[in-house]
């Protein structure tokens, strides 16, 4: 079992260059998004109870944190792999976490700082 790995970041169907900050308005919703690739989802064989090999496919899912605001969708399953997240009121600097694991032990995390301006 390989760990899966996440490409990138998107807020609101668009890709987040690696370095960027995102801006954001107070109070307003927005979607957060990984993508991930096609390796990621791994096929393996499994032996049932009964010893037959079934070949199956990993369904990785997500968990989503923030520092501030309103995370909706805490946990989402592959392929939507996507959550809305309401920003807060007060003005500031926050980060985004989405940790992806495969169901199999394979982990892998990936970060996105933003900031909340007028």
């Amino acid at each position: 079992n390989n760990n899966p790995q996440i490409s990138n970041w998107m807020v609101d169907g668009l890709s987040i260059p690696e370095g960027e900050i995102v801006t954001v308005s107070p109070g307003r919703s927005y979607d957060l998004g990984i993508e991930i690739p096609d390796s990621s989802v791994e096929e393996y064989v499994y032996v049932n109870s009964e010893g037959d090999t079934e070949t199956r496919t990993e369904e990785p899912y997500a968990n989503w944190y923030a520092t501030h605001g309103d995370v909706r969708e805490e946990v989402t399953l592959y392929p939507y792999l996507e959550s809305k997240w309401d920003a807060p009121k007060d003005e500031g600097p926050g980060i985004w976490w989405a940790v992806l694991r495969d169901r199999r032990g394979g982990l892998t995390w990936l970060q996105q700082p933003f900031v909340v301006e007028q």
